[in-house]
C-alpha cells in the first residue's frame, strides 16, 4: 500500500511537469504560395515560429533557378542583431543562406522575421524555394536545437498577358495637323493599402481597431503586429467590395509600444507593398498584469504541488511506521505474559513431580532439596534471560 501511494504521487508529478518540457520551433517562408507573372517582383520573408525563447538561427535554402532569379537579401526588420553569416544569395548555385544570433532575452512568437529575400519571376512555370537544412537554438544556456519543421514556398508563374498596342493614326489631307496624344498603357500595379487607427463597436463594446483601404476589391488584407522591427502576430481578413477592411487590435499583447503595417493580396495572388507603419501603445491593465504574472503563478503552483507531495510521502511513511511499532509492542507484551504463565505452569509441574518422588522415597531429604533448588534456579535463569531479550527488542 505504501509503495502504491508513492507510485501514484510520482505519476501525478510527472503528469504535471511533462507539459513544461516539450518545445518546438518551425522555420517557414511568407508568403508560402501565390501566382505571379513573368517580370513580377516576389518578396519572401524567412520567419521562425517558436513557443520557447530562441537566440540563434541558421538556414540553407535552394530555389528554382529556371523560374526565379534572386535580386537582393536584407536583414532589415530581423530580430537577430549579430550575424556570423549575413543573409546572402547565389544565382549560380541557386542557394540562400544566413546565420545570426540575438543576444539577450531572444525571441518567442509565431512570426519572427529573420531575413527578407527579393526575387524576380524570370520564366513561366513553377517556382519553389525549399530549406535544405536549418537550426534554431533555444536561449537555455545549452544551445538546444528545438527545430522540428521546415516549410518552403511554391509559386505559379505565368507568361504576361499581351499588352494592347496603339495603331498609328494617319491624318487625312483635309484635317489640320497637330500634335497627337501619345498612346499609353498602364501596367497593373499593387499599391500599398492605407491604414488608420480608430474605434468601433464590436460585441456591444467599444474596441480599438485598424481601418484599412486598398484599391483592390475583395483582396486579402493582412496586418502585422509586433514591437519595433519585429513581427510577432499576423492577422488576415478579406476586404470588402470597396477594398476596405477593419481589424481589431489584439488584446493579448504585453503593455508597450508596437508597430503595425499591412499588405493586401489581389485575388490573382500578387501581394502589395507594405503600408506605412503606425505606432500604437498598449496601456497597462489588470489583464496585462495577469498575463505577465501567469508564468510565475504556474511555477508557484508547481512548487506547491511538489512540496505537498513530499509532505504527503513523509506523513504516510510516519503513519505506517507508528502502526508497525504499536503492533510490535502489543505482540511483545502478549509474548511476555504467555512466557511468564508457561514458566509458572512448569514450576507447578516440577513441584508435582517432586511430590511423587517423595512418595516413592527414592531420594533422601538432602538430595531432594538440592534437586528442587537447582531446578528452580535453572527455571529462574531461563525466564530472566528471555525477559531481558524481549526488553532489548523493545528499544
Amino acid at each position: 500500500m505504501f509503495h502504491r501511494g508513492i507510485q501514484a504521487v510520482s505519476v501525478a508529478f510527472l503528469f504535471l511537469v511533462a507539459p513544461f518540457s516539450v518545445h518546438a520551433a518551425t522555420l517557414l517562408l511568407s508568403p508560402a504560395q501565390g501566382s505571379y507573372e513573368v517580370g513580377d517582383t516576389i518578396r519572401v520573408k524567412v520567419l521562425v515560429s517558436t513557443d520557447v525563447s530562441v537566440n540563434a538561427v541558421s538556414g540553407l535554402l535552394n530555389f528554382s533557378s529556371g523560374t526565379l532569379s534572386a535580386e537582393s537579401a536584407s536583414k532589415s526588420g530581423s530580430f537577430l542583431s549579430f550575424w556570423t553569416t549575413d543573409p546572402t544569395f547565389s544565382n549560380s548555385s541557386a542557394s540562400l543562406s544566413f546565420e545570426g544570433v540575438s543576444p539577450g532575452t531572444g525571441y518567442t512568437g509565431s512570426a519572427g522575421t529573420i531575413a527578407l529575400y527579393t526575387f524576380r519571376a524570370s520564366h513561366a512555370g513553377t517556382g519553389s524555394i525549399s530549406f535544405q537544412s536549418g537550426s534554431v537554438l533555444a536561449n537555455d544556456g545549452q544551445g538546444t536545437n528545438v527545430l522540428n519543421d521546415l516549410r518552403g514556398a511554391t509559386f505559379t508563374i505565368t507568361a504576361p498577358a499581351p499588352k494592347p498596342t496603339a495603331e498609328p493614326v494617319v491624318p487625312a489631307a483635309h484635317v489640320q495637323s497637330g500634335p497627337e496624344p501619345a498612346a499609353t498603357t498602364t501596367a497593373p500595379t499593387s499599391d500599398a493599402p492605407i491604414i488608420t487607427l480608430g474605434v468601433a463597436i464590436m460585441g456591444g463594446e467599444e474596441t480599438q481597431v485598424v481601418h484599412g483601404l486598398s484599391k483592390y476589391p475583395n483582396a486579402l488584407a493582412t496586418l502585422y503586429f509586433g514591437p519595433a522591427e519585429v513581427t510577432t502576430l499576423r492577422v488576415s481578413i478579406p476586404a470588402g467590395p470597396d477594398g476596405s477592411f477593419t481589424i481589431p487590435l489584439p488584446t493579448l499583447f504585453k503593455p508597450g509600444l508596437y508597430s503595425i503595417h499591412a499588405t493586401v493580396a489581389r485575388p490573382e495572388g500578387a501581394e502589395s507593398l507594405p503600408s506605412d507603419e503606425l505606432a500604437v501603445r498598449i496601456p497597462y491593465s489588470l489583464a496585462s498584469y495577469a498575463w505577465q504574472l501567469l508564468p510565475y503563478i504556474s511555477i508557484g503552483v508547481l512548487i506547491i504541488l511538489i512540496v505537498a507531495a513530499i509532505v504527503f510521502i513523509f506523513w504516510y511513511a510516519s503513519i505506517k511506521l507508528l502502526k508497525k511499532q504499536h503492533a510490535l509492542g502489543r505482540d511483545t507484551h502478549e509474548a511476555q505474559v504467555a512466557l511468564h504463565k508457561s514458566f509458572e505452569v512448569l514450576r507447578q509441574d516440577i513441584a508435582d513431580h517432586l511430590k511423587e518422588i517423595r512418595k516413592s522415597r527414592t531420594l533422601d531429604a538432602g538430595e531432594e532439596k538440592d534437586v528442587l533448588v537447582g531446578l528452580k534456579k535453572d527455571i529462574d535463569d531461563a525466564e530472566g534471560y528471555i525477559k531481558n531479550e524481549i526488553d532489548e527488542s523493545k528499544k
